[in-house]
């Protein structure tokens, strides 16, 4: 398992490559951040890190070798086809996402088979496990840096993934005789929900240290599963996986139908 940050690092660098050559540069970049993410991961923490993996996972989620490891694994193999399906992108267009989707879920399968997890423990525990493993790779703790990702990013993002169908039928707006006042209503007022949300959670959070941001936020979800642990794994795949795919799916259905009217008029 040691050398799957290697594995990570080369296969970002093929999507690179590929993404480029098919003149994907919006999904490059994406590739290329990979690629500086994970060379300074390597620089800074070197690529013997297995053990500092199964470590956080027992300090921060009481595992045991027994499911660290596999928790581990699944984790790095869950970042290592995310560049694969990435690279893949411009062949398998839509489907690569679903397939990157059913991959995770696999994972997490994959998991719940090699160690005394549940399939839902296991998606949790390969959560966990990529948490950990970007945590050590950036120097942060796990605490701090679930706090950056969970909270901050992951609440920004469906603002971004909101966006582009909302420049879509601005696009559109501002073309004579291809106005589209459904589309624009609905993809504003899609981008708009997305934005009071991500403004709510960040209000909620940035005032405190990431230490005490990401206490009460445990302390929420602990409230919220009722404070027992199956209850604390299904709200946390719920939130952080299950209602961030939803929104994802709704913002490209939103894209897909502003674009094919706007590509409709232009014809």
């Amino acid at each position: 398992m040691e050398y799957l940050i290697i594995l990570n690092f080369l296969t970002a660098i093929v999507a690179f490559i590929v993404l480029c050559w098919k003149r994907h540069f919006l999904f490059a970049l994406v590739a290329l951040f990979c690629i500086v993410f994970y060379g300074y991961g390597i620089w800074h923490a070197g690529i013997h890190i297995d053990n500092e993996i199964c470590q956080m996972l027992h300090d921060e989620e009481r595992y045991g070798r027994d499911k660290a490891y596999p928790a581990a694994l699944g984790g790095w193999m869950a970042l290592m086809l995310s560049n694969v399906f990435l690279a893949l992108y411009p062949w398998l267009k839509r489907w690569a996402v679903v397939l990157w989707m059913l991959q995770v879920a696999a994972c997490g399968v994959a998991v719940s088979i090699f160690s005394p997890l549940s399939v839902t423990e296991g998606l949790y525990a390969v959560c966990c496990a990529i948490m950990c493993e970007m945590a050590i790779m950036t120097g942060l703790t796990y605490l701090e840096f679930t706090v950056l990702e969970n909270i901050y990013l992951h609440s920004l993002l469906p603002t971004v993934f909101a966006l582009p169908a909302l420049c879509v039928s601005v696009r559109s707006l501002r073309k004579e005789r291809q106005h589209n006042y459904l589309s624009l209503l609905v993809s504003g007022a899609w981008f708009v929900l997305n934005l009071c949300m991500t403004i709510v959670v960040w209000t909620h959070y940035i005032h405190l240290p990431l230490v005490d941001a990401g206490r009460l936020c445990i302390g929420e979800l602990k409230a919220m599963s009722g404070h027992t642990w199956s209850g604390y794994v299904t709200v946390n795949i719920l939130i952080f996986v299950v209602a961030f795919l939803v929104d994802a799916i709704i913002s490209w259905l939103i894209y897909r139908y502003a674009k094919h009217h706007f590509t409709q008029k232009r014809s």
